[in-house]
């Protein structure tokens, strides 16, 4: 079970999303899921949904989060796996007007991801712009005002079958109008990442240990999982 980190005192959101090649066979076993890299999309998500439910990382279930502990505790709990490569992480310093259309641009014209050496990594920053602004209300109760975090986990998959994790957040005050419409409030925003890059090795050699350790949960149940309702 995870240590929760302690953070600071915000409402958080959550959004999982895949992107890439998933050529994941629905008739493989458990440890198949493993032993073979075309399973691993499968394999990582199995992964991820249990270090998830260690954390208390369960944004489907609990809805929007009060604090960013939970989900602290669930980028540890990943940094912690020992097949699961840290790459670093970065902090990207936005600029907003206000407004959630201008911060995607913002986002698109300035992500950057971490890569690993010799591996050239699209940015996808219109994906990953989109699925972290999308998460910010239009309108909202007055109570929903103040601090915000969106968080996204991705998972990024190849043609080489290998898979990243990218686990990304941005930190922004929303502000509530009288007539129920919300702004963001025109100030800086903060972009943090971090890059973990899956060491398909380890994934094989543990393959029928991890099969018993880590029950099968599909790329899209571990989005859904993962995504606030």
């Amino acid at each position: 079970m995870a240590v929760l980190v302690q953070g600071k005192s915000v409402l958080l959101s959550s959004k999982a999303i895949f992107t890439g090649i998933n050529k994941y066979n629905a008739t493989a076993s458990p440890a198949d899921i493993f032993r073979y890299t075309s399973n691993h999309p499968t394999a990582v998500a199995s992964i991820l949904d249990k270090l998830s439910k260690e954390s208390g990382f369960q944004p489907k279930k609990n809805g929007l989060y009060k604090t960013d502990n939970q989900f602290n505790a669930f980028k540890e709990d990943v940094k912690k796996f020992k097949y699961i490569n840290y790459l670093g992480n970065h902090t990207i310093r936005l600029r907003l007007w206000g407004n959630a259309e201008e911060l995607k641009k913002e986002i698109v014209g300035r992500y950057s991801p971490i890569k690993r050496l010799g591996w050239d990594l699209p940015s996808k920053s219109v994906i990953v712009a989109s699925a972290l602004v999308d998460q910010i209300p239009a309108t909202a109760d007055k109570a929903l005002a103040g601090n915000w975090t969106v968080a996204l986990v991705a998972l990024h998959g190849h043609d080489d079958n290998r898979i990243r994790v990218d686990l990304t957040q941005v930190d922004f005050q929303l502000y509530v109008h009288t007539d129920g419409k919300a702004y963001i409030t025109g100030d800086d925003a903060f972009l943090r990442e971090d890059s973990y890059d899956v060491l398909y090795g380890g994934l094989i050699a543990n393959a029928q240990a991890f099969a018993t350790a880590y029950p099968k949960v599909t790329v899209n149940t571990l989005l859904d999982n993962l995504t606030t309702a």
